[in-house]
């Protein structure tokens, strides 16, 4: 059991809680009328009972209450009190579990649940639950990076939709959850901004949607250059002020958000600091690992990339689909920089059998342009089966945009640590002189020192130095 059930000996209140579990299990299906947040919260607070309807809907509370901590503690090990359950409450069940591993950042262990409820859902062909279980399939297949499955489940519950007769309104969460992650994937800015429009007309009714509307806007800002304004709203969405109850897994995007901005920016050590504190969610969905391995991809330090991605390939069984081929694919830039020619072309066959489609043209726009182009040459010379793949990438990849980091200096990976104390003075208001005396060693040596970190940052000038540095943020770290 993921919960110790212990039922109310008092049979008034085993009916308050049937009740009031209809009401919040109907509100998640088409045309249901919201429960009140009041209403919503007694029947979390009240006694755990042994009933699997009452059960699912004390799960469902806890997610709409994005609470992490009561989500974690019902789940437990277990999956909830099926045996003898009725087809109702099971699917009921299914689709509670399905939505808290989402929350969780789970993606595979709901599609697992997404899955069973689809097969219920249609077998016992109650129309509200079918159109409920395509919308959570749609979304537990969208983030895995299985597209073409979550395109099949929403065409499958508009149709259900449009036979039902149910208006625009009504439209599944999930269902818009699905909608936006494939328009992010795809980089498709017409159907995101489509899909931003519907999630702004149900929050009307469904006000829980508006940090998924908020995240999907701030993409949106990304994908057509407003990169200040979509910085302004993850930092709302971040701190929770954009909307109420604000899920964590969202405010996590939302800082990943702006560490991909920062990357953009050719500020990797602004990145990393953006990214201070962020945990790793149990399927790695956001992915903090991934993100930070791009920052330290830009800034040369190969064998941190691999370190810091060494557990995603460890939990290659269960970690997020729809990011483990950019993860590969940073591995594989980082093997070939360091020689190990042979692990960079597996990690790149592994990333092209995954799915190459699921890397998005944004996160391949963070990889050194340079460093790409070299991989996937030496993919096409050694690997020609995977010229498709590699063709697409190219053609994902794209133009190198104004402020991609081809050129960034390779700081942890060339600059001795003699040579990034001076570094570190370079800023300072102080002759060359001043700097030794600061770190106990000769004129001259700061002088060599000097002269090597100019050549490593391709540099002829003290100004222009500390222009490159400030740059990436070197002397904010």
């Amino acid at each position: 059991m993921p919960e110790s059930f212990v039922p109310s000996k008092a049979p008034e209140h085993r009916a308050w809680s049937r009740t009031l579990a209809d009401e919040v299990i109907r509100s998640a299906l088409p045309g249901g009328a919201e429960v009140p947040r009041v209403r919503r919260e007694e029947l979390l607070r009240g006694v755990p009972s042994d009933e699997p309807a009452v059960f699912a809907a004390r799960l469902m509370v806890a997610v709409r209450g994005d609470s992490e901590e009561a989500v974690e503690r019902m789940l437990g090990a277990g999956r909830g009190p099926y045996r003898g359950a009725p087809s109702g409450a099971t699917m009921a069940l299914d689709a509670a579990v399905a939505e808290a591993r989402i929350l969780l950042g789970d993606a595979a262990g709901a599609l697992g649940h997404a899955n069973e409820l689809r097969e219920r859902a249609l077998y016992t062909g109650d129309a509200l639950w079918n159109a409920r279980s395509a919308g959570l399939l749609a979304a537990a297949s969208a983030l895995n990076g299985m597209i073409g499955r979550a395109e099949a489940a929403l065409i499958a519950g508009e149709a259900v939709s449009r036979r039902s007769g149910w208006q625009a309104e009504d439209a599944d969460p999930f269902g818009l959850l699905a909608e936006t992650v494939i328009g992010i994937v795809t980089s498709d800015k017409e159907r995101l901004a489509r899909t931003i429009a519907r999630i702004d007309d149900a929050t009307t009714r469904r006000p829980s949607l508006r940090a998924l509307r908020d995240l999907a806007r701030a993409v949106h800002l990304l994908d057509t250059g407003e990169d200040h304004r979509a910085m302004a709203l993850t930092v709302r969405i971040s701190q929770a002020l954009s909307a109420s109850g604000v899920p964590r897994i969202a405010r996590q995007a939302a800082v990943q958000m702006q560490a991909q901005i920062f990357l953009r920016r050719g500020e990797p050590l602004t990145a990393l600091r953006a990214l201070d504190g962020i945990d790793l969610t149990p399927g790695h969905l956001p992915c903090a690992s991934t993100t930070r391995a791009l920052a330290l991809l830009q800034l040369g330090d190969h064998r941190r990339v691999l370190a810091e991605t060494r557990d995603c390939v460890r939990r290659r069984r269960t970690h997020n689909l729809l990011v483990l081929p950019t993860t590969l694919l940073v591995r594989a830039v980082a093997q070939l920089r360091l020689g190990r020619h042979e692990a960079a072309l597996h990690s790149a066959g592994d990333a092209f059998g995954l799915a190459a489609a699921s890397t998005r043209a944004g996160r391949l726009a963070l990889i050194p342009r340079g460093d790409l182009a070299d991989l996937l040459d030496l993919v096409t010379e050694s690997a020609p089966e995977f010229g498709t793949e590699v063709a697409e990438l190219r053609r994902l990849a794209g133009p190198v945009p104004a402020t991609e980091v081809s050129s960034a200096p390779r700081l942890f990976g060339q600059l001795s640590a003699r040579e990034r104390a001076v570094a570190d003075h370079l800023d300072d208001a102080q002759p060359l002189a001043g700097i030794a005396g600061a770190l106990n060693l000769s004129i001259h040596t700061v002088k060599t020192h000097t002269k090597a970190i100019y050549r490593k940052l391709g540099v002829a000038s003290r100004e222009e130095a500390i222009d490159l540095l400030a740059r990436i943020g070197y002397f904010e770290s």
